[in-house]
């Protein structure tokens, strides 16, 4: 299981609501089909920083929200720690 690593991303809450495409891969790869957020570890509501993490991130990235953020101009910080 080397290429699963744990990483934690953040990116501005107002970003992830002004950019539909945005909104729905952070959905998609953050929460439950219920729509709870599967690791609220991190969460902060009063936080204009959303801050999610995933301790099984391949290779340490959120390849798909990555390239949209990328995509968009978006700025945001990622970390990847070894599992």
């Amino acid at each position: 299981m080397a290429d699963h690593y744990c990483a934690t991303i953040e990116i501005l809450k107002s970003d992830i609501e002004r950019y539909p495409k945005l909104k729905e891969v952070v959905k998609n790869t953050f929460y439950d089909t219920d729509g709870t957020l599967i690791d609220n570890d991190n969460w902060d509501e009063a936080s204009p920083i959303a801050s999610f993490k995933d301790d099984q991130a391949r290779y340490g990235h959120f390849e798909d929200l990555e390239d949209v953020l990328i995509e968009l101009h978006i700025p945001f910080d990622r970390w990847t720690s070894a599992y």
